[in-house]
């Protein structure tokens, strides 16, 4: 019987879902692999992953609060959809330990080999370099001749902050005070990391080739450029 492959939440969270997808299909194990989430969070995993792995969304409320486990009748809608009760459903979280987890036993994995598993042959531009296993120190180097940096809150975006260099960070704990106060030099470069990846395109497109935009807050800027308003003259009031 066809194996429905469920994950869900975040976009660092379906990422498991998708681990175990790939590894299914060079194991040529007939599977579906179904994502419950936000629509702006299933567009970048289908615009990167699409072509590799046969991936679908379906409605958030399956995940929300793992929903899944707890509701027979979450469980029916999907077997009689998808003509399978063979359903698993996995996020990091619950660490396969869960009603539905993956049983990874009966198809020569493990949870290490998932969760490390990345190997997806993305066809990346000609103009990106993936440097697979970089030294920190010589990450840094580059780091310091950048002069723009996208970042998630981590080491590299505090030393970033420390040379000057102005950054959009996508946040993870986005609008959560204890993390403002304790982690954030300057909460105006702050967006959620869930913001749909053509919004945040534009605003780094906007804050590179207009360098006055870098001096406002770029939640600001987000909003202006979803609203579509984004004549910069006007909005600065330039006068050459």
């Amino acid at each position: 019987m066809n194996l429905i492959n469920i994950g869900g939440h975040g976009l660092g969270d379906c990422i498991l879902s998708l681990q175990i997808s790939y590894l299914l299909k060079e194991k040529c194990f007939k599977h579906t692999t179904l994502i419950s989430t936000r629509e702006e969070v299933y567009k970048p995993l289908w615009h990167i992953f699409a072509n590799e792995l046969d991936i679908h969304r379906i409605d958030s409320k399956y995940a929300d609060d793992n929903a899944l486990l707890h509701n027979e009748n979450y469980i029916k809608e999907i077997a009689s959809e998808y003509s399978s009760d063979n359903i698993t459903y996995n996020v990091p979280d619950l660490l396969f330990r869960n009603p539905l987890a993956f049983k990874y036993n009966d198809y020569g994995l493990n949870p290490q080999l998932i969760k490390k598993y990345g190997d997806f042959n993305i066809n990346f531009p000609s103009n990106v370099w993936i440097d697979d296993n970089p030294q920190f120190e010589k990450s840094l180097d580059i780091l310091t001749k950048s002069k723009y940096g996208i970042f998630t809150c981590n080491g590299p975006s505090h030393i970033a902050y420390q040379i000057g260099m102005p950054r959009l960070i996508l946040d993870p704990q986005f609008n959560r005070i204890p993390w403002i106060s304790r982690w954030k030099e300057d909460y105006e470069e702050c967006i959620d990391i869930n913001t749909d990846y053509n919004d945040i395109t534009r605003l780094v497109v906007n804050n590179i080739n207009n360098p006055e935009t870098l001096l406002v807050d770029r939640k600001i800027l987000l909003n202006l450029i979803k609203s579509g308003y984004n004549s910069w003259k006007d909005i600065f009031y330039l006068k050459y």
